[in-house]
């Protein structure tokens, strides 16, 4: 089981908004070095920002901005909000 990042710990958990980033991880991010390279830094500094600053309230409302249009535009983009699991790899 992966250690906690930061979409699914401050912001999100389970839920539509996190379906459609992982779909954006899954079917864009990964699909060139640069973006497997964004995916694995994600992985490795989420789980140590969470530790630093996940309970403080403006970490949250930051994360929550930035995610909240960053999910807007995916959606705008044509991404799905229906239930997904993880792409294997």
């Amino acid at each position: 089981m992966r250690k906690s990042v930061i979409i699914r710990r401050v912001c999100f958990f389970d839920c539509p908004q996190v379906w459609i980033l992982r779909r954006y991880r899954d079917y864009s991010l990964a699909e060139s070095w640069y973006g497997r390279i964004f995916i694995k830094t994600y992985y490795v500094l989420s789980p140590k920002l969470i530790k630093r600053f996940g309970e403080r309230k403006w970490f949250k409302e930051s994360c929550k901005i930035v995610l909240d249009r960053m999910v807007s535009i995916l959606q705008e983009q044509g991404y799905e909000d229906t239930a997904y699991k993880d792409r294997v790899w």
